[in-house]
């Protein structure tokens, strides 16, 4: 694949490739590991590593500002605060509550980036058919028969194509979402700015100089 980089870069930025055509001409792009990779080429971060990493760092200083948030905000952010107090609470449960909570106080809200198909009670669900119409979006289907969080998948649609599937957890499909805006060359949705720059300049601190002041409001935020 290195061997082929720049004539990817072509198609993908020159002539503006669909989704469905890079997927015709590039399969191997959709797979995670070979996302990490090339995101890496385009910008010298490893993806998922540093992603995580920085929002385990972030993350006591998040929840100690979900819980002084005041309003209704603030009143869903404490509705199951108490369960990520707990110890013993799985990181990446921690962390997919954490991101909901992130988009959620910055005033955007976490159903235009998420879908959860928890209410399907077990009837099929054709992930392509449902989500056909959507630009970008990450969805959580729960296996029929199953109730733990292992068993669900969990994938990312882009311009109604399934891109990535069974990523495991919320916090790692963001991740990945992330890292396919840069190898497919994509806006971050205009709905979701604020959210994504998060991603971006906070969590992977690409470009973190460069701060809206909305987010530069919640980095700089001191411990409630």
């Amino acid at each position: 694949m290195c061997r082929t980089f720049a004539h990817r870069r072509q198609d993908i930025i020159t002539q503006q490739m669909s989704i469905k055509d890079i997927k015709e001409r590039w399969p191997a792009l959709f797979d995670v590991s070979q996302v990490s990779a090339e995101f890496r080429t385009i910008t010298t971060v490893t993806l998922e590593p540093t992603f995580m990493a920085m929002l385990d760092f972030y993350t006591p200083k998040l929840l100690s500002i979900f819980q002084a948030k005041k309003g209704a905000v603030g009143e869903r952010h404490r509705a199951q605060m108490s369960v990520l107090l707990q110890s013993g609470t799985p990181n990446q449960q921690t962390r997919g509550i954490v991101i909901r909570y992130l988009i959620d106080h910055l005033g955007e809200n976490p159903c235009d980036l998420i879908k959860d198909f928890e209410d399907a009670a077990g009837a099929p669900v054709s992930v392509e058919e449902e989500l056909s119409g959507e630009v970008m979006k990450i969805y959580l289907l729960p296996n029929p028969g199953t109730s733990t969080a292992d068993s669900t998948d969990v994938g990312i649609v882009i311009e109604g194509i399934p891109v990535l599937t069974n990523l495991g957890d919320l916090s790692r499909a963001c991740c990945h979402l992330l890292g396919l805006t840069y190898v497919f060359d994509l806006k971050y949705p205009p709905k979701l700015k604020h959210s994504f720059e998060v991603f971006q300049k906070v969590l992977l601190e690409l470009e973190s100089l460069n701060l809206s002041p909305k987010v530069q409001r919640l980095k700089t935020c001191p411990l409630a």
